[in-house]
């Protein structure tokens, strides 16, 4: 196949696709065929986010005729993945599926390596889902209401886990916190797979977990589950009440958006973009990550900064509020 026709197949969004001719030369070269894209996941395998970099480095495996390998690189909320990826060769070829914490960790880490905004190029926006309160099955607590009296009767006992400083998980139960007025013991891990299995195995109390990673534990009995974070109620588990029904306003989600190093070409960002949205829009991607509590979607590299931009401001307060730091 026409390398310059597979190209332009590739970069359509609704309003229009490339076509061969207009593709440069430059383009051409920078995706190089045969030579793998590294995808790179700033957590561990099991969670979320590597859930879903999987089922879609598998779709972008097919329609870049390229392939698309995983590397797990835990660590420090998603700040050594994410360092990694900025510091990569703009080529195209090395790519990060980051989280909420891409839009935190410049207000928790002191000496950060990069900056989300200047060293990051925005690729695509590519699913939000909703997280759950979860707690072990050695804990007594039933509902939301029994946790928070459980908290306030015993400030400082009761654990919680996160996939480290500034992650989703981290910033929920810290909200949960400020609003509730109780005093809970953050522990922190290098991914929330790690943290559900300690929940799983009693040696933690609480966290808040993307229903993604999670699910399958709270449909085995494994973990219970408190709550859901969104307003309304998710048809994976009808019987689960959200959290905002006890503390009215309390709403969390988390999203996964792909980036590239900064100073990658436009039309290669472009190119990538237009590849993550279709791969997103599929009908058999939709229905896998629809299964487990995701909604999939694929945009243009633009709403991703908007949302970077938007998230950064709203959980800033909150760092700014608990003094939230890391010394890293």
């Amino acid at each position: 196949m026409d390398r310059r026709l597979f190209i332009a197949s590739t970069a359509s969004f609704a309003a229009g696709c490339l076509s061969a001719g207009s593709i440069p030369s430059a383009l051409a070269q920078a995706l190089q065929p045969g030579r793998p894209i590294k995808l790179v996941v700033p957590f561990p395998a099991g969670g979320s986010t590597d859930v879903i970099g999987r089922i879609m480095a598998e779709g972008l495996a097919t329609r870049l005729a390229l392939p698309v390998v995983i590397e797990n690189k835990p660590g420090a909320g998603g700040t050594i993945g994410a360092t990694q990826v900025a510091k990569a060769a703009p080529d195209g070829h090395e790519l990060l599926i980051a989280s909420v914490s891409i839009s935190t960790n410049h207000h928790i880490f002191r000496n950060l390596a990069f900056d989300p905004v200047k060293d990051l190029a925005p690729v695509s926006f590519v699913a939000t889902v909703p997280n759950a309160l979860l707690a072990g099955p050695h804990m007594s607590v039933r509902s939301t209401a029994d946790l928070i009296a459980a908290a306030r009767a015993a400030p400082g006992k009761i654990t919680y886990g996160s996939a480290g400083i500034g992650t989703s998980a981290h910033l929920a139960a810290e909200l949960f916190c400020q609003i509730t007025g109780v005093t809970m013991t953050h522990v922190p891990y290098r991914g929330t797979g790690p943290a559900l299995n300690d929940l799983v195995g009693g040696r933690l109390d609480v966290m808040f977990d993307i229903l993604t990673a999670a699910i399958g534990q709270v449909k085995a009995g494994s973990v219970r589950a408190l709550g859901v974070t969104t307003l309304q109620r998710n048809p994976l588990l009808p019987d689960l009440p959200p959290v905002a029904d006890t503390l009215p306003g309390f709403e969390v989600t988390t999203w996964n958006g792909v980036f590239a190093p900064a100073a990658t070409p436009p039309a290669v960002v472009e190119l990538l973009s237009g590849a993550s949205a279709a791969v997103m829009d599929e009908d058999g991607v939709k229905s896998r990550l629809a299964e487990l509590s995701v909604e999939a979607r694929g945009t243009p590299p633009a709403d991703l900064a908007a949302l970077l931009a938007a998230e950064s401001e709203k959980w800033g307060r909150l760092v700014r509020i608990a003094n939230i730091r890391s010394g890293d």
